[in-house]
């Protein structure tokens, strides 16, 4: 029924766009732009009036803002929450915990990939949330070994170069490229 009523309501909203056009006069004579010769008056489509009236943008729902759930693990659901702002919280996240959730790497320890199983897009959602994570662990762990630092001096070295833009992190880690280097410093 709701659909109904909203569709009903898109179409009284589309004839009474197309009476105003209708109401518009087509002269231009006042225009300081002179008409292209053999230029269409609308850019080709190969899609006929009828079907751009009837087809939806790609993003007509709105974007979900509910907490997803993971189905596992057992007696105890997982809560997904958003990227923290800092790679300290990361590592947190993944060595001890937060939110209420344990530590994803003990849950990866004790039941592998089984605590986030759902749907594909479920599934999708915990793969690729539990893989950008231990993207920013594994560099930390790196800096660790290889500096032979703490893990929160690594964490304070890595988060004062990211200052907040863990979306730059993120993306020179995916390309296997150093973000001590990449990341420009504020």
């Amino acid at each position: 029924e709701e659909e109904e009523e909203e569709e009903e309501e898109e179409e009284e909203e589309e004839e009474e766009e197309e009476e105003e056009e209708e109401q518009e006069v087509d002269d231009d004579s006042d225009d300081k732009t002179e008409d292209i010769p053999n230029a269409p008056a609308t850019p080709s489509s190969s899609l006929s009036d009828e079907d751009l009236e009837t087809t939806k943008t790609r993003y007509s729902a709105p974007r979900s803002v509910a907490y997803r759930y993971a189905s596992g693990p057992p007696r105890r659901k997982f809560k997904y929450h958003r990227m923290p702002k800092t790679v300290a919280l990361v590592w947190q996240e993944w060595k001890h915990g937060s939110n209420g959730n344990p530590s994803i790497q003990s849950l990866e320890e004790k039941y592998s990939t089984r605590w986030r199983m759902g749907t594909l897009q479920e599934r999708k959602y915990a793969s690729n949330y539990v893989g950008v994570r231990q993207k920013v662990v594994r560099k930390v762990e790196e800096m660790c070994e290889q500096k032979g630092l703490t893990p929160e001096k690594a964490c304070e070295i890595l988060d004062r170069r990211v200052d907040g833009r863990m979306q730059l992190l993120m993306t020179a880690l995916r390309k296997g490229q150093d973000p001590l280097v990449i990341i420009p410093r504020r």
